[in-house]
């Protein structure tokens, strides 16, 4: 699990994105 904090920046944001395309 990815905490909030991690998502603050523009690195993590592309990560979270590929995992949405990987879902």
């Amino acid at each position: 699990v990815i905490s909030s904090n991690n998502f603050t920046g523009p690195l993590p944001a592309t990560l979270a994105r590929l995992t949405n395309m990987t879902d």
